[in-house]
Parts: C-alpha cells; sequence; structure tokens
C-alpha cells in the first residue's frame, strides 16, 4: 500500500513537472521531468516484481523473479544511459558546424539593447536545441533592477528568433 501511494505521488509530481516545463518552457523542470518518469518507470518494475513475488508458490522452482525484474532494470537503464551519451556526444561534435550563422544571427537582433556590448558569444548544440552563452559588457551606471529587465527581454528574443535556443545564458562583465 505505501509503494502505491508512493507511486500515485511520483504520478502527480511528473504530471506537474511536465505541465509548468512545458507551459514556462524551463528546461530544468523538462529535464526533472523526464528523470522523474524514469524513476516512476523502475518504481513501477519493482511493484510487479513485488506483486509477482506474492504469487511465487504457482511459479516454477527456475523462474527466479528477482533476477528478472533486476536485469529489465540493467537493461533499462542501460537503454536510457546510451540514448543520454549519444545525444550529449552529438551536441559535442557537432557544436561549431552551424553555429557562425546562429551567432552573426544573435549579434543582428541584439544591435537594438543600446546599454550592452556583446563581448563574447558562445553557442552550444546540445541534442535538437542550442544553449547560448553570452558575455556582455554593461554600462557603470545601469542598475540591477534595470539589467534583469534587459536580460529577460534579451532571452525572450533569442528564443522568439529562433525556436531551437532553449538555455540562455548572460553573463556581464
Amino acid at each position: 500500500f505505501i509503494l502505491l501511494f508512493v507511486l500515485s505521488l511520483k504520478m502527480i509530481v511528473i504530471v506537474l513537472l511536465q505541465k509548468y516545463g512545458k507551459s514556462t518552457k524551463n528546461e530544468l523542470l523538462i529535464e526533472s521531468y523526464k528523470e522523474s518518469r524514469i524513476d516512476f518507470i523502475s518504481t513501477c518494475v519493482v511493484l510487479l516484481v513485488l506483486i509477482i513475488s506474492f504469487y511465487e508458490k504457482y511459479i516454477p522452482k527456475y523462474i527466479n523473479i528477482d533476477k528478472i525484474g533486476s536485469s529489465f532494470m540493467a537493461i533499462y537503464v542501460f537503454y536510457t544511459s546510451i540514448k543520454m551519451i549519444a545525444a550529449n556526444i552529438r551536441g559535442i561534435l557537432l557544436n561549431d558546424v552551424s553555429n557562425d550563422e546562429i551567432k552573426e544571427e544573435i549579434k543582428e537582433e541584439l544591435k537594438c539593447f543600446k546599454k550592452i556590448r556583446i563581448v563574447k558569444i558562445k553557442v552550444i548544440k546540445m541534442s535538437y536545441y542550442y544553449s547560448i552563452f553570452l558575455q556582455i559588457d554593461v554600462d557603470n551606471n545601469i542598475k540591477i533592477k534595470d539589467f534583469i529587465k534587459i536580460e529577460n527581454n534579451i532571452k525572450k528574443k533569442l528564443k522568439s528568433i529562433n525556436k531551437l535556443i532553449r538555455f540562455v545564458d548572460i553573463e556581464p562583465i
């Protein structure tokens, strides 16, 4: 019963993470959703093995339910790990293939912000999307409140010009 309760709570967390991650386009919430989903699936396997073990007297002696459940979990974890490694390797290998076009596009779009000067742009391709790292030089007399507003406007603008841009990290110098 405790395991069913935990599964119910995990399902609620998964639904909320997915809903708010997609509505706010927050990559951290989306990644947390994916991680929670993996955890939910592994808990379901544990529950299934537990339920089957209650009926162990009806199962032939040569079938070891624990080993079968553990094997399925190991295969699933291995599969998930390979998918993550492949996505990250693809992102590393393809980093600078088409990034110059995106850098030029970013420079053009950010010319309208008068209180900043772009020092460095780094574009990283992460599987199917891009992470943008900007170093900017800011006027000395700018207030933190104004900088945060400019930072949010830059993020919105960049994400609107290219739907593949998911992360924008801005570092003032």
